[in-house]
């Protein structure tokens, strides 16, 4: 029964308009797996907000780094529920969600490529956007309604942004993430059961539906861990057939995995790491969940003016660097960590010690979400702009 609540599936629902601004880049679109992407927002479906393929820009490089464009994202001439958002990046595209909707631009040069717009922009939250198998997967639910919102996940062409199917939700679209060519959906209301459901990348159809879960969008080597809403249970599904692969007697949440670690959280600020494939806890540190990135060698967590390197293995503290602002998200890539300092640039820090990278790039000021390292660019959004820096 609770496989009807999915209420549509289409290739071409009227709902948006499309805008092809420029050539497209050629070629098929690359996935976080290949270097270069930057395809999930954490990076990919363990969320880590690290990429292990950027090599061009590193402690050596950094000095070098400048701003080479800056592109105005298009502005909705009225209310709009959407907002601009990290961007992702795959294949030689930037993909950008604006208050209109969802831009394709040139990596390397910001020029647009494309535009999906909003039918109604004020209907639409800012989208959860993931992408696999050439597509965009777009995720994102009504604004109108607290209540009772409805949530819609959406592929486009990553190299036109044609529409190739849509799958429409009572629920609204809370979380998504994508592995094994499935994307994972999670929402609730107050009018609707927490659901998580498995849709096929390619086609959208449903593979599977697990009522009474929520997720949060991370996944380990094809393992999708959830919490269960009507007991004390954690678990581990297999994200292809949702079936359970081992579970836990503990209300916790994920916040990221490597290979074969789950990082969670008790809810008290306790973060836990567990075996992937049976569950098994490793060790504990108190204070240290949230916002964190792991390159499965460190823990970055950021706590006030100060990020914090905790060792994978054993979950002690290695190494701190203070800032004079508040820090935000870390995100690690060519040996660096990269955390936005509040009403400051970005802080960039060798990720062995924490000692900071001299550098004169400052496009980060005023900017307090992440930044997005791929293919030998930093990518930030400040307002309404898209900005690209590198060599």
């Amino acid at each position: 029964m609770f496989a009807a609540r999915c209420l549509r599936i289409g290739l071409t629902a009227g709902v948006a308009s499309l805008t092809l601004i420029g050539a497209a880049t050629s070629g098929a679109a690359a996935d976080a797996a290949s270097a270069g992407a930057w395809a999930q927002p954490g990076y990919g479906p363990g969320q880590t907000y690290y990429n292990p393929g950027e090599t061009t820009i590193n402690a050596t490089t950094m000095g070098k780094v400048a701003d080479r464009f800056t592109t105005d994202l298009p502005e909705a001439a009225g209310e709009s529920c959407t907002r601009p958002a990290p961007p992702l990046v795959s294949g030689g595209r930037v993909f950008v969600a604006d208050t209109t909707g969802i831009g394709a631009y040139a990596a390397g040069t910001g020029k647009p490529l494309w535009q999906h717009t909003w039918q109604n922009p004020e209907d639409k939250s800012t989208p959860y956007l993931a992408v696999s198998n050439g597509l965009l997967l777009a995720g994102t639910s009504g604004c109108q309604s607290a209540s009772d919102p409805n949530g819609t996940v959406r592929a486009l062409d990553v190299t036109n942004g044609r529409q190739r199917w849509a799958q429409e939700f009572d629920t609204p679209v809370d979380s998504l993430v994508v592995d094994r060519s499935v994307v994972a959906v999670g929402g609730e209301s107050e009018s609707d059961l927490p659901t998580v459901r498995g849709l096929d990348v390619t086609t959208g159809r449903l593979r599977w539906t697990l009522p009474r879960f929520t997720s949060p969008g991370v996944a380990s080597q094809g393992r999708l861990l959830l919490t269960r809403t009507t007991a004390a249970q954690m678990v581990a599904v297999n994200v292809t057939t949702g079936k359970a692969l081992w579970t836990r007697p503990q209300k916790w949440q994920a916040e990221m995995a490597t290979a074969d670690r789950f990082f969670v959280t008790n809810g008290a600020g306790t973060l836990i790491s567990l075996n992937a494939v049976n569950g098994a806890s490793q060790w504990t540190a108190p204070k240290a969940a949230g916002r964190n990135a792991t390159d499965g060698r460190r823990i970055y967590h950021p706590t006030g003016r100060t990020v914090e390197a905790f060792d994978v293995t054993t979950g002690k503290r290695v190494w701190w660097r203070t800032f004079l602002g508040d820090v935000g998200q870390p995100v690690r890539a060519g040996g660096l960590v990269y955390a936005a300092v509040q009403g400051r640039t970005v802080g960039v820090m060798n990720a062995a010690n924490g000692q900071p990278i001299a550098t004169t790039w400052t496009s980060g000021l005023a900017s307090t979400n992440r930044v997005t390292v791929a293919a030998g660019h930093i990518y930030t959004v400040a307002g309404n702009t898209l900005t690209g820096s590198g060599l």
